[in-house]
């Protein structure tokens, strides 16, 4: 799915059957994947650049929000991967986990 402003995300199947989210821009392509996860898949993008998507733990299937603005591609994954661990402290310390 994308936005109104081009932005386009997806996922993709590899070779060994495992799922990938991934972004492109600029004519390269951004694997997106959950720490730890089994699969991740991408569902869409708002215009901030706000991803949303599931990703499969091997036991179970959550959903989340990356929620930083889609920056520079070679700052994705560390900002992506931030946000991850923000969000997943912060579910945590409510004992959603």
């Amino acid at each position: 799915m994308g936005s109104d402003v081009g932005l386009i995300v997806g996922d993709y199947e590899d070779g060994a059957g495992s799922h990938h989210g991934f972004l492109p821009s600029g004519g390269n392509y951004t694997a997106i994947d959950f720490p730890g996860s089994a699969a991740t898949q991408l569902g869409g993008i708002n215009n901030l650049g706000q991803m949303v998507g599931e990703y499969a733990d091997g036991q179970t299937t959550r959903g989340f929000v990356a929620s930083e603005p889609v920056p520079e591609p070679r700052m994705i994954l560390p900002c992506f991967l931030i946000s991850l661990g923000l969000l997943g402290c912060a579910r945590k310390r409510r004992g959603r986990y």
